[in-house]
């Protein structure tokens, strides 16, 4: 049991896309959305986090030297 807790908190709480996808696919099943919704919301937040992810870094990454001069 406590390798079941531990790998549910060190591995999927802690990638930030999955941990908001939880807890968006919470609030559309407590909103009493259907199943398809739910789904579909759910994927969408966490593609979402994933592209604003790799945006934000790829930007850091083409500034960086900008910035240091």
């Amino acid at each position: 049991m406590k390798e079941i807790v531990g790998f549910i908190i060190f591995q999927l709480l802690d990638k930030a896309p999955v941990f908001l996808g939880l807890i968006a696919m919470i609030g559309l099943i407590l909103q009493g959305k259907k199943t398809s919704e739910v789904i579909d919301g759910t994927v969408k937040t966490i593609i979402g986090l994933l592209v604003i992810t790799v945006g934000s870094g790829t930007l850091l990454k083409s500034l960086t030297p900008v910035m240091e001069n």
